[in-house]
């Protein structure tokens, strides 16, 4: 199942809780501005027996919902794939007091998952804190994340939860002036942890490391992204003229303009 959208403006798009009567190999969407009408999510499978086993969300705008994926009450044994390049995520949770959801939640409902996150900005959120890639019960996951920017998040939210199998991250940027956590807790870590060129803002504070290390930049968020306060119809993270080419490289490729 796709959902194409064509040409230099982005279509519009609006879903709620998308699930299927059965079990489906792939939903795709590219090119697109999927935007919320309501509190919900994008995709969120949540009848015995509906599974989506590969997710791709490709060069899309994702705006105004409580979350992307959120996996409740499916075949126990089924497994997801979620693949996400090119995107901008935005506002997630702002229409709503309550927490937010994240990228994905799988709430125990799949016993393997696998996450790849590339060349995407996530910024903006609302709500209280959440986990961005909660995973935790699945027996088996894998999560890459590389070349992507965080940016402006909740206080104490954390970037993993549950990830019991491998996590790669390299060359991420995390920007914002409040705290981060990089684990939700210390209780369940990735048995293999690949971790590179991840840097953050001077004025964020990064807690729950676990074996992880960020470098400290010498630029607070609003020195590297001069326009982002005023950027509210459409996101604008362009580092500012002053900022040089090695530090230009870090995070999504689409603001080293």
């Amino acid at each position: 199942m796709s959902f194409w959208g064509e040409g230099a403006t982005q279509p519009k798009l609006a879903v709620k809780n998308m699930q299927t009567l059965g079990a489906i190999d792939k939903i795709e969407f590219y090119n697109l501005n999927i935007s919320a009408l309501s509190n919900d999510c994008v995709i969120a499978p949540n009848t015995e027996g509906s599974s989506i086993a590969n997710i791709e969300i490709t060069s899309c705008t994702i705006e105004n919902y409580r979350g992307i994926v959120r996996v409740r009450k499916v075949n126990g044994e089924s497994s997801l794939k979620l693949n996400i390049d090119d995107c901008i995520i935005r506002n997630l949770g702002t229409k709503s007091t309550s927490n937010y959801y994240g990228i994905v939640q799988t709430d125990g409902a799949v016993k393997s998952v696998i996450i790849n996150m590339m060349n995407s900005t996530f910024a903006n959120p609302g709500g209280t804190s959440a986990s961005l890639l909660r995973v935790d019960k699945a027996d088996n996951s894998i999560s890459v994340i590389r070349n992507c920017t965080f940016y402006n998040l909740v206080d104490k939210d954390a970037l993993v939860r549950g990830a019991k199998g491998s996590l790669t991250v390299e060359n991420v940027l995390f920007a914002g002036s409040n705290t981060f956590q990089i684990f939700y807790d210390d209780k369940t870590l990735p048995a293999s942890l690949n971790w590179s060129k991840v840097y953050r803002t001077s004025d964020l504070t990064v807690s729950k490391p676990g074996s992880t290390s960020t470098t400290a930049l010498s630029y607070s968020s609003s020195q590297l992204f001069p326009n982002a306060s005023s950027s509210t119809d459409v996101l604008d993270l362009t580092f500012g003229a002053d900022i040089p080419n090695e530090v230009k490289i870090i995070g999504d490729p689409r603001w080293n303009k």
